[in-house]
C-alpha cells in the first residue's frame, strides 16, 4: 500500500490549510489506529477525513459497511478514481462533518477519524448530540485537546468537554503520543488517538440541556457558580441546587465533578421550567 506522501505526489496534490490537512505517512500508526478502533466485519463505520484513502483501504478490508466522508473535492475525486469506488460496501461521500446529516447512516455507527485540529471539539460535540446512533469513535486529536478531554476536576485542563465525555462516554487512549514526523506536512504539535464508547447503561439528562448548564457554569470559570450563573434561569435555584449535590454555594465550576453536574441538571429539570434555548 502506498503512503499518503506517495499518493499525493502521484496525484499532483498537496495538503490544504483551510481543511486542516496533515496526512499520516507512518503506516504503523495507521495500523494501530484501525486495530485500536476494534471494528469488525459486522460493523458499519464512518471515516471522517479519509483524504487519499490510506486508512480507508485498511478499514474496507475489515468492516461490513464503510462510509468515507471528506470536505475536499480533490480528495473525493481521487477516491472515486481508485479501486475503493468499485467496492460495493464502500460509499464515498462529499460533505462537511459538522453539517452532514448523520441520520443518513445506519445505527449503530462506529466512527474512525483523523480529525482536523481546528474543528475537532465541534465534531466531538456532534458525536454526543448523536449519542443514540454512534456506538464508538476512535479519533486522532491534538495532544493538548486529548489532555483536556481526559482531565480530572480541579485542574486548568478541566472544562465542559471533560464533563461531557466523562458522563456520556467511556474513554481511553489508543496511542498516547504521535510525533510530527508521522505526518506530511508535519504539524507543530504532538497528537493522541483516543477511543470513546458511548454509555448505554446510564440515564442522563439530554445532552442539549446538560451542555446549557455546563457551558454557563464555565463561562466565567474564575468566579463562583453563583456569579457564573447570573443572567440565566439557573441562578434562581442555585442555593438549593448546591445543597442537593452536596457542595458549597461558593464553589467554582472547575471543582464540580461530572457526576455532580448530572445530579445538578436533574435537579434543575425537576425544579425549573426553562426555555428550550439558553444563552
Amino acid at each position: 500500500m502506498k503512503s499518503a506522501r506517495q499518493l499525493l505526489h502521484d496525484a499532483g496534490l498537496f495538503a490544504k490549510k483551510r481543511f486542516g490537512q496533515n496526512f499520516l505517512v507512518d503506516m504503523s500508526v495507521v495500523q494501530r489506529i484501525v486495530d485500536g478502533s476494534r471494528v469488525t466485519c459486522e460493523d458499519a463505520v464512518l471515516e471522517i477525513g479519509p483524504g487519499l484513502g490510506v486508512m480507508t483501504r485498511l478499514l474496507a478490508s475489515r468492516v461490513k459497511t464503510l462510509y468515507a466522508l471528506d470536505a475536499d473535492r480533490d480528495m473525493i475525486a481521487e477516491l472515486e478514481a481508485s479501486e475503493l469506488a468499485q467496492m460495493p460496501h464502500v460509499s464515498i461521500l462529499h460533505g462537511d462533518a459538522l453539517r452532514y446529516p448523520f441520520d443518513a447512516f445506519p445505527t449503530p455507527l462506529h466512527v474512525v477519524a483523523n480529525l482536523p485540529y481546528n474543528i475537532s471539539s465541534q465534531v466531538l460535540i456532534r458525536f454526543l448530540e448523536c449519542q443514540t446512533q454512534i456506538a464508538s469513535f476512535t479519533v486522532m486529536l491534538q495532544k493538548e485537546m486529548a489532555d483536556r478531554l481526559l482531565a480530572p476536576p480541579g485542574g486548568k485542563d478541566y472544562g465542559p468537554l471533560a464533563v461531557y465525555m466523562a458522563l456520556y462516554c467511556e474513554m481511553a487512549p489508543v496511542i498516547k503520543r504521535i510525533g510530527p514526523k508521522s505526518f506530511y506536512p508535519p504539524p507543530k504539535i504532538d497528537s493522541t488517538v483516543i477511543r470513546g464508547v458511548m454509555r448505554t447503561n446510564v440515564t442522563l439528562p439530554p445532552f442539549a440541556f446538560m451542555s446549557q448548564l455546563v457551558r454557563q457554569g464555565f463561562s466565567q470559570r474564575r468566579k463562583t457558580m453563583n456569579n457564573a450563573l447570573k443572567g440565566s434561569p439557573f441562578v434562581a435555584e442555585w442555593q438549593r441546587g448546591a445543597a442537593a449535590i452536596g457542595v458549597s454555594p461558593d464553589v467554582r465550576a472547575e471543582t464540580i465533578t461530572p457526576q455532580q453536574y448530572a445530579m445538578l441538571a436533574e435537579f434543575y429539570q425537576r425544579e425549573l421550567t426553562l426555555p428550550s434555548q439558553l444563552p
